[in-house]
């Protein structure tokens, strides 16, 4: 038997032809057998179509998910639905929104290097051509005789190279225009309902790639554009990790990264500017250090000195103290002493007025026996005269004696004795003349000796009234003294005690230095640490 498919008008018809043989087996004709399967292949075609399109569909589908940029993406969906649908040619037109006209983008099949030249230069405004009518529709648009478009220049090229019916349906994003694909084919076309369906479809999961490729590379471009911020950024921050603050920061914006870089930027030269002063505060603190250090040696030296020196003052305060004690005594001694002594001056004075009144007596007295002595020596005179006389008497007594020889014998001997004894009166009285003379010119002398003596008395008597009143104001001056000596002794005695507060000081100054040189020591160390640290950075351009 022989089974063929046959076409009648509308109809489609399954033949059948088997031979016919009798018993013998011997061939007698043809036995036909027909069935109207119309419905069976429209239905079958329908599920082919329905399978196509649903596979179609799917493979897009994949493949959309799949796709890294809208070229990509476009290209499958072009080479997929001409694969699927059986038709020659694809393309994609994108809008341009300088000129507001949908450009040439990419295509898949050939028809002819004629269609691909004119296709590659053609523009299409809203309404215009095959395209245009899509993009204004933002519809399916189905031409079954491309003869009907009017208004598009690639319709007479296209009928040239055989192209018969056209399909074009709008790519949108964000409920805007963006595109637009179409299909074309050798043959006419008669899509069912499902396959225009289907086509829509294919639109929809081709501006869903889109919008989600648009997106990506939206993100894309952001994370690019953030991580190029970022790098920047993370750039300038290592660069001050290794201790270069001199970098800039040129990271500006209004989003995250943007006052990231902004806040990085106006940290970095707060920092910068810290760093510097950091820098000359650590150089000033290491010579301050040095400086205190110097000092906190010499206020220890000075501190050790002060307290030894205090020690001795203290000790010899306290010496003073104890003499000013004493002098205290002394000078109340003195007091009383001085008080005695005026005593004394005043019965002196007394005295000394008593023997001038005595010595001026003894000096009248003493002149008197100067008189005296004139008078004696008047006499003596007379004396000394009878006895030249008595002593010539008796030598003429003697010669008279011896005249008489030993009548007068006797008388010579009277008158010898007379003449002896006149020699003796005369010795005597010569001797007394001397005498007298001697008395009178001591007395001439005491008298010049008692008026000195008096005049002496005199200057004693002025003197112990002078004495009297130096006393008296030496007692006025001394009781002072003793009152200044009293208040000495006691500042002496708070000097001592402020002596030994200030060797407590400085103990406590000493010990004060000893932790000052310490904290210098240790202020001197951080110092170098610091300047060290500040010396890792680089923070003047």
């Amino acid at each position: 038997p022989h089974r063929a498919m046959i076409r009648i008008g509308p109809e489609h018809a399954d033949l059948l032809v088997s031979a016919i043989l009798d018993q013998g087996g011997n061939y007698l004709g043809p036995m036909l057998t027909w069935d109207i399967v119309t419905e069976k292949i429209v239905a079958e075609a329908r599920k082919a179509e329905l399978a196509a399109d649903t596979n179609a569909v799917n493979r897009i589908l994949g493949a959309m998910s799949r796709a890294k940029t809208v070229d990509q993406a476009v290209t499958t969906v072009l080479e997929t639905v001409r694969e699927a649908f059986g038709w020659a040619y694809g393309s994609y037109w994108a809008l341009d929104p300088a000129d507001g006209s949908l450009r040439f983008a990419v295509d898949s099949g050939s028809v002819s290097e004629e269609f691909r030249t004119i296709t590659a230069t053609a523009r299409f405004r809203e309404g215009e051509g095959l395209s245009g009518r899509a993009w204004k529709a933002r519809e399916l648009v189905f031409v079954a005789d491309l003869a009907e478009v009017k208004d598009c220049c690639r319709a007479p090229v296209a009928r040239r190279a055989g192209v018969r019916s056209g399909v074009c349906v709008p790519i949108l994003v964000a409920d805007q225009v963006v595109g637009t694909m179409d299909f074309f084919a050798l043959e006419t076309l008669t899509p069912s309902p499902e396959r225009l369906e289907a086509l829509r479809s294919v639109a929809r999961l081709v501006s869903s790639a889109i919008e989600r490729l648009r997106s990506e590379e939206q993100l894309r471009q952001q994370a690019e554009s953030v991580q190029g911020q970022v790098d920047a950024i993370l750039a300038v921050v290592a660069a001050a990790a290794k201790g270069d603050l001199t970098r800039e920061v040129t990271v500006r914006g209004d989003d995250a990264i943007g006052q990231i870089g902004v806040g990085l930027q106006r940290l970095f030269t707060d920092l910068r500017g810290n760093m510097e002063v950091i820098g000359s505060t650590a150089q000033a603190l290491s010579g301050a250090s040095v400086e205190l250090s110097s000092i906190s040696q010499q206020m220890s030296s000075n501190a050790e000195s002060t307290s030894a020196q205090a020690g001795v003052v203290s000790a010899a305060s306290e010496e003073v103290s104890r003499n000013i004690q004493t002098m205290v005594t002394s000078v109340e001694e003195m007091g009383a002493s001085i008080q005695e002594i005026a005593k004394n001056a005043s019965e002196a004075a007394s005295v000394a007025a008593t023997a001038v009144q005595i010595a001026d007596k003894t000096n009248a007295t003493v002149a008197k026996l100067g008189e005296s002595s004139a008078e004696i020596g008047k006499v003596i005179k007379v004396i000394t005269a009878i006895a030249r006389q008595t002593n010539l008497l008796a030598l003429n007594a003697t010669i008279e004696a011896a005249r008489a020889g030993d009548a007068g014998r006797g008388f010579a001997v009277v008158a010898n004795e007379v003449k002896e004894l006149a020699k003796e009166t005369a010795r005597a009285t010569e001797e007394i003349g001397r005498k007298i003379e001697a008395i009178q010119s001591d007395t001439t002398g005491a008298v010049g000796a008692i008026r000195q003596i008096g005049a002496i008395i005199n200057q004693i008597n002025d003197f112990q009234g002078t004495i009297a009143s130096a006393v008296e104001e030496q007692t006025v001056t001394t009781n002072e003294m003793s009152r200044n000596l009293v208040e000495v002794a006691k500042g002496s005695a708070e000097i001592a005690e402020n002596i030994a507060t200030l060797a407590k000081a400085a103990e406590s100054t000493s010990r004060g230095a000893a932790d000052t040189l310490k904290s210098s020591e240790d202020s001197a160390r951080m110092a170098s640490e610091l300047q060290q640290l500040i010396g890792r950075f680089t923070y003047l351009g």
